[in-house]
């Protein structure tokens, strides 16, 4: 089985204002292909500079999200399962406006892997050829092929090319997920 899963809910408990959840980190290295984290903050935020990175990030939470890099370059988030990519060099600030941020970064070196982000809400194959990372935002799915056997919000799995097989079926109405598929590239 090459389909990992993980438990990404929110540490209740914990009173930091900023944590980071590693997911995956491929290969480990300080020279990674990619990786992704769960970034959670309720106040500023800044991602660290990382040249030749592209960050794709997707809001995980309905709380409105300010990105800027630049005097002239701002982008806002307002709805879950919004995404946006920004180059690493361009070392941007994060700002939480009405409430804590729960951020899934899928980080990437430019030229080896391109991500393809979706919001899924019926059965889906897993492609055998690319990478990828899956986030429940709501209701309940069976996942096959993995080394668990269901996903519920807040939960998600990651796996890398070449796995044997794959589903994901939702097990209930309104069920939702978002979808990184990771095409080399």
């Amino acid at each position: 089985m090459k389909i990992r899963c993980f438990d990404g809910s929110v540490n209740a408990t914990s009173k930091a204002q900023q944590q980071r959840h590693e997911i995956v980190c491929w290969p480990v290295a300080s020279d990674f292909s990619w990786c992704a984290q769960i970034d959670r903050f309720s106040q500023a935020y800044q991602l660290p500079a990382m040249p030749e990175i592209d960050h794709y990030l997707v809001l995980l939470n309905d709380n409105t999200l300010v990105l800027t890099y630049d005097a002239d370059s701002k982008y806002i988030f307002i709805e879950k399962g919004q995404s946006f990519c920004c180059r690493g060099e361009d070392n941007p600030q994060l700002l939480a406006q009405n409430g804590p941020i729960v951020l899934l970064n899928i980080s990437v070196r430019r030229g080896c892997w391109k991500p393809k982000i979706s919001v899924v809400t019926e059965n889906q194959l897993l492609p055998t050829n690319s990478a990828g990372v899956i986030y429940v935002l709501e209701g309940h799915w069976q996942i096959q092929g993995a080394n668990c056997s269901q996903l519920i919000a807040e939960h998600g799995c990651w796996w890398l090319p070449d796995i044997r097989q794959g589903r994901v079926s939702p097990l209930q109405p309104n069920s939702c997920l978002i979808w990184i598929d990771l095409m080399n590239g």
